[in-house]
C-alpha cells in the first residue's frame, strides 16, 4: 500500500472515531433532551382560519420597578430571583417593562410587559442550538409577522436555557445533570411557571391565553412541553424540531456533511443546485397525499430518485440539473447512513436503543446524580394538545 493510500485511510478511521465519539456522547445526554416518541397520527387538514378573539385591555396595577419589591413567590420553590425592572420605549411597540431574573441555579429569563394595551396573552419564545444566550423575547421565530406579536400586545419572555455558551457549543452538559434537566425540559417549564406569576402580580391577573413558539431545539421544547406540562400552554407551534438528539446531531447530521464532501475538500452539492433538487422532490412526491398544495406532508412515502434531473449529455451543469457526482451525493444523502463497509444496521441500531432509552435514561433520580431533588418537575404526562 502506498504512503498516501495509507495516510487516506488512517485519516478516514479518524473521522469515523470522531463521529461515533461525538454520538456517543450525545446519546449519554439524548434522553432527557428527547420527547417520548409519539404514535403516528392520521393527517387532519387545518382548521379553518378564525380571527383572534376579542379581549379588553389590561393595564398594569403597578409600576414596572415596583415588581422588584414585591413580596411574592414566583415559582413553586421559591427558586425565582428578579434582578432588573425597567420601562423601554421602541419605535413600532408599545413601551414595556422589562424584567430580568433567575431561576436557581441558573436559568436566566427575560419578560417583556406592555405597559399600556396587554391583550390579556402570553406568548414564550424557545431557544435554538444548544441555546446559552439570553435572546430578546420579541425574537419570535415562527410567530414572525403576527400583528399583535410584533407590534407589543402581548406578554412575551425567553431563557438562556440554564447555562451560559455559544449556542454551538456543548461542552457545558459534560458532568453537569442539573445543566442537562434546566436545557431538557425545566428551563421551558419553570420560565413559563415565574412568568405567569410576574404577570399576574404586574396587571392583577395572569393571562387568558398561553402560547409557546420555537424553532430548532425551540421545536424539541415545544414537543417536551406539550408531552411533560400540558397544561402550560394553549397553543403551541413546534417549528422544525430538533427533538432525537442522537439521530439528529450525532448520525445523521454528519452523514449528510460526509456524503456531500468533495476529494477537494468542498461540497459536491453547492448551494445553488438545491432550489432545483427541491423542486423535483416536490413535483415527485407533492400530490401523494391526494393534496397538490406545494407540500410534501409524509417524505416517509416519497419515493424520489435525484437521477431525474441529472444534466443531459454534453451539459455537465446548470443551476436546473444535477451532474452524475451530484446525483451520487444526493441518493447517498437519501439513503439511511451507513458504516465505510456500507453496513447501515449497527448505525440504525445505535439510534433505535438511544430512542427507546427513554426520557429519564440519563437520570431518573437526579439527586442520585447531582441535581437538586427540589427542582425536579412530575415525570412525563402522555396527553397532548389536539
Amino acid at each position: 500500500m502506498s504512503f498516501s493510500g495509507a495516510l487516506k485511510r488512517r485519516n478516514a478511521a479518524r473521522v469515523s472515531f470522531a463521529y461515533v465519539a461525538a454520538a456517543w456522547l450525545i446519546i449519554q445526554v439524548t434522553a432527557t433532551f428527547s420527547p417520548a416518541p409519539l404514535m403516528a397520527q392520521p393527517l387532519r387538514p387545518p382548521a379553518p382560519s378564525e380571527p383572534m378573539l376579542a379581549l379588553r385591555d389590561v393595564a398594569p396595577v403597578i409600576e414596572c420597578e415596583a415588581l422588584l419589591k414585591v413580596d411574592a413567590v414566583f415559582t413553586d420553590a421559591d427558586l425565582t430571583h428578579l434582578t432588573s425592572a425597567a420601562v423601554f420605549v421602541e419605535a413600532g411597540k408599545r413601551p414595556y417593562c422589562r424584567v430580568e431574573g433567575y431561576i436557581a441555579p441558573q436559568i436566566r429569563f427575560a419578560l417583556h410587559l406592555p405597559t399600556e394595551g396587554w391583550n390579556q396573552r402570553y406568548l414564550q419564545n424557545g431557544c435554538g442550538g444548544y441555546c446559552g444566550t439570553l435572546a430578546s423575547p420579541d425574537n419570535v421565530d415562527a410567530a414572525a409577522g403576527c400583528a399583535p406579536v410584533a407590534d407589543g400586545a402581548f406578554a412575551r419572555a425567553s431563557t438562556d436555557g440554564g447555562h451560559t455558551a455559544p449556542f454551538d457549543d456543548g461542552l457545558w452538559a459534560v458532568d453537569d445533570p442539573q445543566a442537562q434537566v434546566d436545557l431538557g425540559y425545566r428551563a421551558a417549564h419553570e420560565v413559563a411557571v415565574a412568568s405567569k406569576r410576574i404577570i399576574a402580580a404586574f396587571y392583577g391577573q395572569g393571562p387568558r391565553y398561553s402560547y409557546f413558539t420555537g424553532c430548532s431545539d425551540g421545536g424539541r421544547e415545544a414537543l417536551m412541553e406539550t408531552q411533560r406540562y400540558p397544561e402550560d400552554f394553549d397553543g403551541i407551534v413546534a417549528g422544525a424540531p430538533a427533538n432525537i438528539w442522537s439521530s439528529l446531531n450525532g448520525i445523521f447530521q454528519p452523514w449528510v456533511i460526509g456524503s456531500n464532501k468533495a476529494e477537494s475538500g468542498g461540497y459536491v452539492i453547492t448551494p445553488e443546485k438545491i432550489p432545483a433538487l427541491a423542486r423535483a422532490a416536490r413535483e415527485t412526491c407533492d400530490g401523494v397525499d391526494g393534496l397538490e398544495d406545494g407540500i410534501i406532508a409524509d417524505p416517509r412515502a416519497c419515493e424520489f430518485d435525484p437521477g431525474v434531473i441529472e444534466c443531459p449529455a454534453g451539459r455537465e451543469d446548470g443551476a436546473d440539473c444535477l451532474t452524475a457526482a451530484q446525483v451520487a451525493a444526493a441518493r447517498r444523502i437519501y439513503a439511511a447512513p451507513a458504516g465505510l463497509d456500507g453496513r447501515q444496521d449497527l448505525v440504525l441500531a445505535v439510534a433505535v436503543r438511544a430512542q427507546r432509552r427513554g426520557p429519564h435514561a440519563v437520570s431518573r433520580n437526579p439527586a442520585a446524580a447531582g441535581a437538586s431533588p427540589s427542582m425536579e418537575p412530575k415525570f412525563p404526562c402522555p396527553s397532548t394538545k389536539g
